[in-house]
């Protein structure tokens, strides 16, 4: 569910502080607070919050912050 972040196709942006409150908030609350979408993806379902709300699946902004430096080394020789 929600915008792929492996591809070349950035729906709300690339930079890690979109990408933070992407995870963070969720597609929908990030388009609440006046992000809106820079390209289109087949997204069937707005991507839920991983990192806040009722289900934490990440479970600390380091690890955050890890796993968006890891996404974004898969496009390091891609740009």
């Amino acid at each position: 569910m929600g915008p792929p972040l492996s591809n070349q196709r950035w729906v709300y942006g690339k930079d890690p502080d979109t990408l933070f409150r992407l995870v963070t908030l969720g597609s929908e609350k990030l388009m609440e607070q006046g992000y809106s979408r820079k390209a289109r993806e087949n997204v069937r379902a707005p991507m839920p919050p991983q990192a806040s709300g009722d289900i934490v699946i990440i479970e600390s902004s380091d690890r955050l912050w890890k796993i968006i430096t890891w996404i974004l080394s898969l496009h390091e020789n891609k740009d």
